[in-house]
């Protein structure tokens, strides 16, 4: 199986190869480039099975395009559930002329050493649903909510800047492991990536989110845009504010006035009631994002804040930090038409 060497930008993901030594010591296998069918994964996730069964890897992911249609998705998962794999999946939005249809789907498969009992994966998957749910009904209770969100915001004297600078930057994204110089090198060089801050009256930086842009070329030519929210954090004092949420919002519509709809990212999902863990999911939701609590990455990377009271304790042989750090995530997309002509307007004329 190819191996191409990791690029050295952020948007090396959406390459066709294998890293058998990724981060967070997983091996992860990315092919955006082929259309496959349900048989094509099974061929693939045998043959990568098997190698990572032989490594000292401990989490196996795999990102690919799934040629299946909308009926036949959920029995594709059921299938690979039954035997311990992870599926999480979302549409791909037709845009122009475009008439292919396909999910972008990851899967993922976790050693014993970093399983997740089913009783915990269980109620992972209720906690989760449960406060979706109720946050949805919240947001669809209101005529003009993401309207109310941004004069709330602006009543408090925030503002939505371009204007960006390393050594902040930095600081902000610490918990991420971003330093000054990789910083510095994401705004001197960011190509089609961008970064959006939130400043107040005074000037100071309180928040600040990535857009990864990930385009991909099929095997018949066709280019496909494609971009990940990532690196989304506010100032702790800040937080509780409703920032994220407007800063989110804004990047969303901002992304689709470049005729891109493709848009996704993975969240924390939610298993105390850690205020950070609680806002990732709910700032999610109220800019527009939908995703269901089923689509897991159990046991996916490690946060370097709260501990995750089912991983108290856990050893992974040859992991580099502390595996009880490891947090799960789940997987969502943008749906655009969540955000209307209106909206994205006024999110659009409030970026100075």
């Amino acid at each position: 199986m190819e191996n191409l060497a990791q690029a050295e930008w952020y948007t090396w993901t959406s390459q066709r190869w294998l890293n058998r030594e990724a981060s967070y010591h997983r091996m992860v296998y990315e092919d955006r480039e082929s259309l496959y069918t349900p048989w094509e994964v099974g061929q693939l996730l045998r043959s990568l099975w098997r190698e990572f069964q032989d490594s000292h890897r401990s989490r196996l992911v795999i990102r690919i395009l799934l040629n299946i249609s909308e009926q036949d998705i959920m029995s594709h998962m059921r299938e690979l559930q039954e035997q311990n794999w992870q599926v999480s999946y979302y549409p791909h939005h037709t845009q122009g002329d475009f008439s292919k249809r396909f999910y972008y789907t990851t899967y993922s498969y976790n050693k014993r050493e970093r399983t997740i009992s089913d009783t915990i994966v269980q109620e992972l998957i209720q906690i989760n649903q449960s406060y979706i749910q109720r946050t949805l009904r919240h947001i669809e209770s209101k005529v003009d909510f993401h309207e109310e969100q941004l004069a709330r915001f602006h009543a408090k004297d925030f503002r939505l800047t371009w204007e960006i600078w390393a050594g902040e930057l930095s600081q902000l994204w610490k918990p991420f492991g971003w330093s000054e110089e990789a910083c510095e090198r994401l705004l001197e060089d960011r190509g089609d990536d961008f970064v959006l801050w939130v400043r107040t009256r005074t000037n100071n930086l309180i928040a600040a989110i990535l857009y990864s842009h990930q385009p991909h070329t099929l095997e018949d030519g066709t280019i496909i845009q494609h971009w990940e929210l990532t690196e989304a954090a506010t100032a702790e004092a800040y937080r509780g504010n409703g920032i994220m949420w407007v800063l989110a919002t804004a990047l969303h519509v901002t992304t689709l006035s470049r005729w891109i709809q493709n848009i996704y990212g993975e969240y924390r999902a939610l298993w105390s009631r850690h205020p950070h863990a609680i806002q990732s999911l709910r700032f999610a939701l109220e800019s527009g994002v939908r995703f269901s609590p089923w689509d897991m990455l159990l046991n996916h990377v490690d946060v370097d804040d709260i501990v995750d009271s089912h991983n108290q304790g856990r050893q992974i042989s040859g992991y580099w930090t502390h595996a009880d750090k490891l947090k799960s995530f789940v997987l969502w997309s943008l749906d655009p038409d969540t955000l209307s002509p209106h909206t994205r307007e006024l999110y659009l004329s409030s970026i100075s």
